[in-house]
């Protein structure tokens, strides 16, 4: 297959960072290009520079062997790239042809085309094998439909080459199926496709290629099917994974007891179960099934009406979150930008916030003693920044969840509930917050860990809880011998 894209000796510095240094890629016409590494390792700068969002600093762009100066975003467009982000880029209050059509909109006789343009969406959507409707407003929509109009938009420009940026972030494993067979139907067109994405079972699923980065770097390309999980770990960290069978904390003693416990989506049966000293318990489902909404429950976020909590054996009122962190419960949310952190303040504010009482002497705030106590959970927990004076919003993915569980550390906290605390975050920064969370199993923390990836509920729990629809469908202690597809017959409710 001949080459839609050549990047040669790609550069890219910041005021003080080089964020590429002399990278190579190309993608093939009809092929899935994975491009991997951690979160800073260069891979965003590379797409910008794809998409005309960043002018590299040196380097040369061939499309279809052909050099090319892209300057700004209408240039890329008009090579026949477009790039598929995480936050989809569609306008919600019009119509999914009017978004496919946006700022290329066809005329006949002066007057806007509806009825040609409507047909050629119907057409693509046929091809796709996707049924949607053209006239249907996009806020109606699902993430995974929206993604389809972006794909749309795409196609009917005669794109050349696709750029899919975490696609499968927010889908459920059906929505993934679909999209996965959309792509496919695009790669026999001959689109070129580069794929970005953290799930390693989906890149050996979808993936023809694999590229790593890191520290800004090309590291190595490969057919996929020739390097194993483990290759692919060790090139993008840099470090060896070691093979060790995940031990178990697990005591006799219950910390928490859970009954009844209403959601948004179950407010009359509820859910009950148990948690003990030292267990990680896993609860998954599908996308919708009502995960968040039972740890939300839980901790008094949603207002339900009255609930109760057996914490330690005393029955406690679930009344405010703040009430529920001063009985040791500490939620860790899946958006941990806008519900964990506060961006714009430092490391050290951030990880004394919830125990202010801990560093203030009257009315004031005892800055040494602060970044003394802060400090401390910064070397525990391997926080990579430049000081603890850093912003939390220039930190990685993997190192602002760090920043999130130091801060219910120093607050003490015993029962942890961590809401999808992979997502967004590198291969390599996984495997850390993972050692984490056992580290703090084995110290006697009870841990709640909320995750709609099956392998990673089967990696890191010690008993599972499934969700359907806002109800407990199972519970499973034998996690060893589990198999993801029988966690998957529960969740889609195959007996």
């Amino acid at each position: 297959m001949a080459n839609v894209l050549e990047m040669k000796g790609i550069s890219k510095i910041f005021p003080g960072v080089v964020a590429l240094d002399n990278v190579d890629f190309d993608l093939r016409s009809g092929e899935v290009h994975v491009l991997l590494g951690e979160n800073g390792a260069g891979k965003s700068t590379l797409i910008k520079i794809l998409a005309g969002a960043y002018v590299p600093t040196k380097g040369t762009i061939l499309i279809d062997g052909e050099e090319q100066i892209i300057k700004k975003p209408k240039d890329a467009l008009e090579l026949g790239v477009r790039i598929i982000y995480q936050e989809l880029m569609v306008n919600d209050y019009i119509s999914v042809t009017e978004n496919i059509f946006q700022g290329r909109e066809q005329k006949k006789m002066g007057l806007i085309d509806w009825k040609g343009m409507h047909k050629q969406t119907e057409q693509v959507l046929e091809e796709l094998n996707y049924d949607l409707n053209p006239k249907a407003l996009v806020g109606t929509l699902g993430i995974a439909k929206k993604q389809i109009v972006e794909i749309v938009k795409a196609v009917s420009a005669n794109c050349k080459i696709i750029v899919f940026d975490e696609p499968t972030a927010s889908l459920s494993p059906k929505e993934i199926e679909t999209l996965f067979t959309i792509i496919r139907k695009l790669k026999a067109r001959g689109i070129g496709i580069v794929y970005i994405s953290h799930r390693m079972p989906e890149l050996y699923e979808i993936g023809d290629r694999v590229t790593v980065l890191r520290d800004g770097k090309k590291i190595e390309t490969h057919d996929i099917a020739d390097v194993t999980p483990e290759d692919l770990v060790t090139m993008v960290s840099g470090k060896k994974v070691e093979e060790r069978d995940k031990e178990c904390f697990a005591t006799e003693e219950v910390v928490l007891k859970v009954e009844n416990m209403p959601t948004v989506l179950n407010k009359d049966e509820g859910i009950s179960f148990e948690l003990h000293k030292g267990e990680i318990l896993g609860i998954t489902g599908l996308v919708g099934a009502g995960k968040t909404e039972l740890a939300r429950s839980m901790c008094g976020i949603d207002n339900l009406g009255p609930r109760r909590l057996t914490i330690h054996g005393k029955t406690v009122p679930v009344k405010s979150y703040t009430e529920t962190v001063r009985n040791g419960i500490a939620y860790l949310s899946e958006d941990r930008r806008g519900e964990g952190l506060v961006l714009i303040r430092s490391i050290v504010d951030n990880i004394s916030l919830p125990s202010m009482e801990k560093v203030t002497t009257g009315l004031l705030i005892d800055r040494k003693k602060e970044e003394s106590a802060a400090e401390e959970y910064i070397d525990r927990l391997h926080v990579r920044a430049p000081s603890g004076r850093a912003l939390a919003m220039n930190l990685s993915g993997g190192n602002q969840q760090k920043v999130v569980i130091a801060k219910w550390l120093m607050r003490d906290a015993d029962i942890l509930i961590f809401d999808e605390p992979t997502r967004g975050i590198d291969v390599g920064a996984k495997e850390e917050i993972y050692r984490i969370m056992f580290d703090l199993a084995r110290e006697g923390k009870a841990i709640i860990m909320i995750s709609s990836d099956i392998d990673e509920i089967i990696r890191a729990a010690d008993r599972i809880v499934v969700l359907k629809d806002g109800k407990k469908c199972a519970e499973l202690a034998d996690v060893q011998n589990l198999t993801k597809d029988a966690i998957l017959n529960y969740s889609f409710g195959v007996s």
